[in-house]
């Protein structure tokens, strides 16, 4: 049985990494010897609301505010919609920038290059999913409402196709020059969310777990097939705090069964995937029952465990054991819920050491 690995979410509390060096120094510092899924650079924990205000909300010849926002939460998100006669392109709404991505990549390959237990370590580089992009721009924080705004959230997926092309160019720009580098971290709270916000329609978490999975088949079978793909679900963490708290796994296992058939169907192979079983600031569950959902999971995926808590490194390996219990397999990581960017800065090395003893425990037995 192989060890389980450390994987980090992606980002750091402000003062800790502020630059690519200091992110790599870190997260490199803290991994003890473990190996890890990606040694991230540094990623802004605060992401959709600087796309919002310095891309979105700078290109006023394509996009309009339709409702204002001052970003203080959740439902105070601004939304947009195009200016009638222009014409929304993927360069429009493209997240990164690949020349950006490329200058990292080569910050780390000349720290990895001075690091020889980083040999085999690839660079993590996050990317959000379009579905996200599109609702943050098109519906905002009406996103919020128990029944979101409906036009706007149509506007959304009008226009998702341009999203979902303007991801897959990044990618493929980027696996073109440093396709054996890097890891793409991809980061869908869409896909959570999204079931949750169609619980108010008869049988709606399930048609939204049809159409997210169908979606981001599509975009996996878009990317190049050397562009190695983690995928990353949660429950929204802005201002650490989870837009919903769920009852179990179960939305979880029926999206990726929905997208475990989307991809053989593509022939596309299974991206690792991380499953969140804490939220915001709760920890994770001590329960049976939550866990329980994970017996139907697909036998083919190979899973990350959102377990590790900053406050309780035992209550981490007791949601471990359950979580690896329910799924009839050994999690191939063990992670916090979402980067740790959402902590303090005091919580971070905490969280760190909460999932090396995680990684540590005691392996899987069927």
């Amino acid at each position: 049985m192989t060890h389980r690995v450390l994987h980090f979410c992606g980002s750091l509390p402000p003062g800790l990494g502020d630059t690519d060096l200091d992110a790599l120094r870190w997260f490199h510092a803290h991994t003890k010897g473990h190996a890890i899924t990606g040694l991230p650079v540094r990623q802004d924990p605060d992401w959709t609301l600087d796309h919002l205000k310095n891309r979105i909300g700078k290109q006023p010849e394509v996009l309009r505010v339709v409702h204002a926002g001052e970003y203080r939460d959740y439902d105070d998100f601004p939304s947009y919609g195009v200016v009638p006669g222009a014409q929304l392109r993927p360069e429009h709404v493209a997240h990164g920038s690949v020349a950006e991505a490329l200058a990292s990549v080569e910050t780390f390959r000349a720290y990895r290059a001075e690091h020889t237990d980083l040999a085999d370590t690839r660079m993590m580089l996050p990317v959000p999913g379009p579905v996200d992009l599109a609702l943050f721009t098109f519906a905002g924080g009406t996103l919020m409402r128990n029944l979101p705004n409906f036009g706007e959230v149509c506007r959304a997926v009008k226009y998702l196709p341009v999203f979902t092309e303007a991801t897959a160019e990044f990618v493929a720009g980027v696996s073109a020059e440093a396709a054996e580098d890097v890891v793409f971290h991809l980061e869908v709270p869409s896909v959570l969310i999204g079931m949750y916000k169609a619980r108010v329609l008869p049988g709606g978490p399930r048609a939204a777990a049809r159409f997210l999975a169908g979606q981001m088949a599509g975009l996996l079978a878009k990317f190049p097939r050397n562009a190695r793909v983690l995928l990353h679900l949660c429950y929204g963490d802005y201002n650490h705090t989870e837009v919903f708290q769920p009852k179990n796994l179960a939305w979880a296992t029926m999206f990726l069964n929905h997208l475990a058939t989307g991809l053989r169907r593509r022939h596309v192979g299974f991206p690792q995937v991380h499953i969140p079983a804490a939220f915001g600031s709760t920890v994770a569950s001590k329960e049976d029952a939550f866990f329980a959902p994970l017996r139907l999971l697909d036998d083919e995926w190979q899973v990350i465990a959102g377990v590790a808590s900053h406050d309780d490194s035992l209550a981490t390996v007791a949601a471990l054991h359950l979580f690896e219990t329910a799924a009839r397999r050994q999690a191939i990581g063990v992670a916090c819920a979402c980067g740790l960017g959402r902590l303090r800065e005091e919580q971070a090395k905490p969280s760190v050491d909460a999932m090396i003893t995680g990684a540590e425990s005691a392996p899987y037995a069927a």
